[in-house]
């Protein structure tokens, strides 16, 4: 009886709200966009505001709500200084709960990608760990890795003497 219970909770929240629970956000088909939806020390793109700073275990400073006028969206910085982890939230309302829009990783910052990337890693390193998925064209050797489709969404890898400086991962209209 609890099981077909929970099957029926599942169900209703997908008909009424569009969420599959466990799931994030939706997931694209293409390859080369994947890679926004891939952990950065359990930090995901599209997941929710209390999720993430439950993830990182302190308080924030919180910048103002701002609202974009491109795409009418509600966006509010998160910065965790001491950890080094900075997060940008959205909504689509004024009261509709934030998600996780984009991240940005600097020293001190421990965390690593899902690959095992993290400030100090070498430029070599992430071309080789995301070999299949590494956008030459959008790179700049020495300076920045672009990983995935920079329209799409994408893992930048920022570079200054020969390594890792910062991390961030954003939907294709956010770091361009």
């Amino acid at each position: 009886m609890k099981q077909s219970v929970n099957f029926l909770i599942a169900v209703w929240l997908v008909l009424l709200v569009g969420v599959v629970p466990g799931v994030y956000a939706e997931q694209p088909s293409d390859s080369t966009s994947v890679v926004i939806y891939e952990p950065i020390g359990g930090l995901v793109y599209g997941m929710g505001r209390i999720a993430a700073f439950k993830q990182l275990g302190v308080k924030p400073a919180l910048g103002e709500i701002g609202m974009s006028g491109m795409t009418g969206a509600y966006y509010q910085v998160a910065d965790f200084t001491s950890l080094g982890v900075s997060l940008t939230l959205i909504s689509y309302s004024e009261t509709a709960p934030q998600e996780v829009d984009a991240i940005s990783v600097v020293a001190p910052s421990t965390l690593k990608t899902q690959r095992g990337i993290h400030i100090g890693s070498s430029e070599a390193d992430v071309i080789a760990a995301y070999k299949a998925e590494y956008s030459k064209d959008d790179s700049e050797a020495g300076a920045r890795v672009v990983v995935g489709n920079i329209y799409a969404g994408a893992l930048y890898f920022s570079i200054e003497h020969g390594k890792v400086v910062e991390i961030s991962v954003a939907s294709g209209q956010e770091l361009n």
